[in-house]
């Protein structure tokens, strides 16, 4: 009997590790591995919706060796990233040397800006929102559709 109660709370714990925190009504926060295996299209930068881009502005993170990339729109960017627990911290990024439309480079300005100052994230598996250091939204994703 002792061990059927031990078997039944450790099944409870592991089916409680696979489930997402609720961080509002209806709205359970995915974890970061989900984060990383999901290819995001960026589709607001502040308060901005970009207009229909040279290229799709694209987000990708690669969890293994804290290493993120995607595109602006008109040129690609690479770096690396920190996080620990709801902290994120994009590193320098690099990136190519296209010039585009001066929306397009304004946009890419306003976003290279934005990656600078995230210090947060919090992720849906609808949406994946990158956070300054109060809460405010910097740049707001969605699932790339492919």
């Amino acid at each position: 009997m002792r061990s059927l109660v031990l078997c039944t709370v450790a099944l409870a714990l592991a089916f409680a590790g696979c489930v997402g925190v609720r961080s509002g009504p209806g709205e359970a926060i995915e974890p970061f591995e989900s984060v990383a295996a999901t290819e995001w299209r960026i589709v607001a930068v502040g308060e901005v919706v970009p207009a229909e881009p040279m290229e799709p502005l694209e987000l990708r993170f690669e969890l293994s060796e804290s290493r993120v990339s995607g595109s602006t729109g008109v040129n690609r960017f690479f770096g690396t990233f920190e996080r620990s627990g709801e902290t994120l911290r994009f590193r320098p990024l690099a990136m190519t040397r296209r010039a585009g439309p001066p929306e397009a480079m304004a946009l890419e300005a306003s976003l290279v800006g934005a990656f600078e100052a995230v210090r947060g994230w919090r992720a849906t598996a609808t949406e994946l929102r990158l956070l300054d250091g109060g809460g405010d939204v910097l740049v707001r994703c969605e699932p790339a559709m492919r």
